[in-house]
């Protein structure tokens, strides 16, 4: 069973139509009022087109014909599935896929929720990180357009995210991310940000991180450069190079750091130069193994070639 789906009327006395699909969005299943055909939102919410007897639902960016499991034009990103057909639909297994107008950034948002007896329920609601049909970037609902809410973690998460793409390191990351088949949930907490394997980012947004060593001493982190560390972790997790070799491992305290931390060090400092921040010089003080910046702003662990084609260390 793919999904089932009940409407009422306004005084939720009335049903107005209840249908059970199949999961790539065929009922099989329908019972309804007389106007039902005042209610053209049907499988998981989306409109259901019968004009010309095309039989077809409208996900927002593309036509699915439910009956054949097929849409009507190619993925956008088709050259990164070079394994499936263009036009199929949830991977061709709506049993464990969906197919939404998005992509990988996401953000779940919590509302209260008054119901007719009085009580109180939570309704969650998810929002991609992409453009609308007007180039507009920010969170989108399954419909494609801008959130519009007054969550304060929405709009700062949509701040940093731009500040980020407002230079080239930062843009090449996110649109990386918001882009790339793979899932990507953040979510707020007042601890420390932090990328889990699992694909959730969380991130404290109050403005600024933890303190670090950078090339003009001891500073707090802006909390947008600390989004962008932990988005390169998320990054190389998905590019499938996220390093979870021990680079500091301290039995007695509890402590291990690993070699995933080089390389979000090396894209943070490129946020930082494109930002005219100071430079991280170093992973954590409490070990000097973990020293990342060397003479005159260049990299211990990240190297290029010069104009006469010698390796040097990369100099941000």
């Amino acid at each position: 069973m793919g999904n089932n789906r009940e409407v009422w009327n306004a005084n939720s006395n009335l049903t107005l139509q209840r249908t059970q699909y199949y999961p790539s969005g065929l009922p099989w299943a329908t019972t309804s009022a007389d106007n039902l055909s005042t209610q053209p939102y049907k499988f998981n919410g989306c409109e259901f087109i019968e004009m010309h007897g095309l039989d077809a639902t409208d996900l927002g960016n593309r036509t699915v014909q439910n009956a054949t499991n097929q849409f009507t034009t190619i993925d956008r990103f088709c050259e990164k599935f070079p394994w499936q057909s263009p036009y199929v639909h949830a991977g061709n297994n709506p049993v464990n896929n969906i197919d939404i107008n998005g992509d990988s950034i996401w953000v779940t948002v919590a509302t209260s929720v008054t119901n007719t007896n009085g009580t109180t329920t939570t309704q969650n609601s998810s929002y991609y990180y992409g453009n609308d049909s007007m180039g507009n970037y920010g969170f989108i609902d399954s419909k494609g357009s801008l959130y519009a809410g007054s969550d304060k973690f929405v709009t700062n998460l949509t701040t940093a995210l731009s500040e980020l793409r407002s230079k080239d390191n930062g843009k090449n990351l996110v649109d990386f991310l918001s882009k790339d088949k793979n899932k990507l949930e953040i979510s707020q907490t007042t601890g420390m940000t932090q990328f889990s394997s699992n694909g959730k980012l969380v991130w404290n947004d109050n403005g600024t991180g933890m303190q670090i060593e950078t090339t003009n001493g001891k500073q707090t982190t802006p909390s947008y450069i600390e989004l962008g560390h932990d988005l390169g972790h998320a990054r190389d997790k998905f590019k499938g190079n996220l390093n979870t070799t021990l680079w500091v491992n301290d039995q007695k305290n509890s402590i291990k750091i690993y070699n995933a931390e080089k390389s979000s060090m090396h894209l943070e400092n490129l946020i930082r130069a494109e930002h005219t921040q100071p430079l991280r010089t170093m992973y954590d003080s409490t070990y000097p193994q973990t020293q990342f910046l060397g003479p005159n702003n260049t990299s211990l662990y990240n190297f290029m070639f010069d104009r006469s084609g010698f390796i040097v260390p990369y100099k941000y």
